[in-house]
């Protein structure tokens, strides 16, 4: 398994009210093989809507926790047949 946190730049689906653009995305990424297959899960744990004030959070730590705490649980909760 690898995990990462990414930033794209305006790569999210949310646009700056005041200039139009669309802010960056930071994702949390964890890549894992299970059965010949392999697998990214993702969480964009860089959007404002996380964020008291709406405000982008600029804190690579604060960001990297939340990845640490959201992907796992996606993880678990994947039903593999």
């Amino acid at each position: 398994m690898l995990q990462a946190l990414v930033r794209f730049p305006e790569g999210s689906h949310i646009q700056n009210a005041r200039t139009g653009k669309q802010i960056d995305s930071v994702r949390g990424l964890l890549v894992f093989t299970r059965g010949g297959f392999t697998y990214i899960l993702q969480d964009e744990v860089g959007a404002p809507v996380f964020y008291q004030g709406g405000e982008v959070p600029s804190d690579p730590e604060m960001m990297q926790e939340r990845a640490e705490e959201s992907l796992p649980k996606l993880y678990r909760a994947i039903v593999f047949r």
